[in-house]
């Protein structure tokens, strides 16, 4: 199973990879470290079942990169926002552009694992 992780926070990459390497199900992880990388992951690979993306990043915030994919249209994978950005205003913008998912960080790990494998599984079912 094939996800992404766009983060410019190496230790959060860190977190979030081995949350998913200890457990049963095997995951391919790509990891971008912006929205401009994770602009390019999400192109290249149309069988991402996920992309698990910050809100907050260099060069190209998380909310910018999925607008850029629109206007471009790529067609994008679920997408689910981890970030420390919790305003009713940003969700509301995210929306505009068909984001459902949000966790806030800091993560806790059975949940962030159980939160993303219901996504796949609620995403790819129908």
């Amino acid at each position: 199973m094939k996800i992404c992780i766009i983060d410019d926070t190496p230790k959060m990459v860190e977190k979030m990879v081995k949350i998913f390497e200890k457990r049963d199900r095997k995951f391919e992880i790509l990891v971008a470290k912006d929205g401009l990388e994770g602009k390019e992951l999400i192109k290249n690979n149309p069988d991402l079942k996920i992309a698990i993306v910050d809100f907050y990043m260099t060069q190209m915030d998380g909310l910018e990169m999925v607008k850029s994919l629109i206007e471009e249209a790529v067609e994008l994978p679920p997408i689910m926002f981890v970030t420390t950005e919790v305003s009713h205003d940003v969700r509301v913008e995210g929306g505009k552009y068909g984001i459902k998912f949000w966790m806030v960080k800091p993560i806790v790990d059975d949940i962030f694992y159980n939160a993303v494998l219901n996504i796949i599984d609620k995403e790819h079912s129908s």
